[in-house]
């Protein structure tokens, strides 16, 4: 029985084969990645709690925090805050991943002010 040639791509090299065992790379599990030296550390990503001039709440997720409360108090932070500056922090905590960040906001803006404020004292 004959083998069929492999199918070149557009550049005339063969396509990349995985390994034996299905690994992609040897030695290196699917869904893991290896950290070259040469790439920056892993981001910081933190949640943070606003009160607005006008006493209202604005929570929101960022990497740099002071430099995100500086950009709120310029008027070029959130559309919410732009006309309720300027802004105080109330709260800010760490988050594990930029999902887990994204979550934990979605969850804290979908809660009443009275729950806010209970959370708020809680986390203090």
């Amino acid at each position: 029985m004959k083998r069929a040639a492999p199918s070149l791509d557009c550049e005339g090299t063969a396509p990349a084969v995985p390994s034996a065992k299905g690994r992609g790379r040897a030695g290196v599990r699917p869904g893991t990645k290896k950290r070259s030296p040469l790439q920056p550390p892993r981001v910081r990503w933190q949640v943070y709690v606003l009160r607005c001039r006008d006493d209202t709440y604005y929570c929101g997720i960022t990497t740099e925090l002071q430099r995100r409360i500086d950009q709120h108090n310029r008027g070029q932070g959130a559309r919410y805050t732009r006309g309720r500056g300027p802004v105080v922090l109330v709260k800010s905590w760490r988050a594990a991943s930029h999902s887990a960040a994204l979550k934990a906001e979605w969850k804290f803006k979908a809660l009443s002010r009275a729950e806010k404020e209970a959370r708020l004292r809680k986390r203090r």
